[in-house]
């Protein structure tokens, strides 16, 4: 009886021996290393192309986003063009359209992360700028038609900017012939003065400039002719 129990206790020892070694655990270490090792991505969403015409400005807007969560107002850009001549942007995204042309402009992301730990990304965006139309309408009374010796009148033409009258920056007029018509320029106005002196063929010209916002961006220019073709003396 005795070498029964002795045997029993020898297998139930074994048993718990045998139990012990199965349930090992991890190395915490283990479980930080593969933490660090996942790579966050930062997601943003920002205008992929911008048109728009000369002395246009605007902002470029962009959210970003870490997984669920906005990250936004933590999220720091750095801007930069690809010609300035052609567009510009300051240090919070504020665009300006310069002149005809295409550009990019680059948007490096860049975010915090609670760990320490910086996630970044860059967008290219496009950049099209195109011209203003700028016109000179010419009052049908003073286009293509005769006049007479000693008639005299005003020339009042209309500057248009994408099809809105704008004043020009400066308006001149010239004739081909001061003989036969001659033109001058009445002052503090975008109107001329024209003489016609005698018989004969003359053009006078209308020459407008336009500048969108003073001393930048583009001059816009433009010419128109009145009074061309022939010209007959009072009978």
């Amino acid at each position: 009886m005795r070498n029964r129990t002795r045997i029993l206790a020898a297998r139930l020892a074994a048993c718990s021996l045998s139990a012990a070694m199965v349930f090992t655990a991890l190395p915490p270490t283990a479980v930080t290393s593969y933490a660090s090792a996942l790579e966050v991505d930062l997601d943003v969403e920002a205008s992929k192309e911008i048109i728009g015409k000369v002395g246009v400005t605007g902002t470029v807007p962009y959210t970003a986003s870490v997984g669920k969560g906005d990250v936004t107002a933590r999220t720091t850009v750095v801007y930069s063009s690809s010609d300035e001549s052609i567009v510009t942007v300051d240090t919070n995204g504020k665009y300006t359209l310069k002149k005809k042309g295409t550009a990019t402009i680059t948007a490096v992301y860049s975010c915090k992360l609670q760990d320490g730990s910086e996630a970044k990304t860059t967008k290219y965006i496009s950049v099209k700028v195109k011209d203003h139309d700028f016109a000179i309408q010419i009052p049908e009374d003073v286009t293509n038609r005769e006049i007479e010796v000693d008639d005299i009148g005003i020339i009042a033409p209309d500057c248009l900017l994408d099809e809105g009258s704008v004043s020009p920056t400066k308006l001149t007029f010239a004739s081909t012939n001061n003989e036969v018509v001659s033109v001058e320029s009445v002052e503090n106005t975008n109107t001329a003065k024209y003489t016609a002196k005698k018989a004969g063929t003359a053009t006078v010209t209308v020459t407008a400039e336009y500048q969108p916002v003073e001393g930048g961006y583009n001059l816009h220019q433009h010419q128109a002719d009145c009074f061309h073709g022939y010209r007959q003396e009072k009978a």
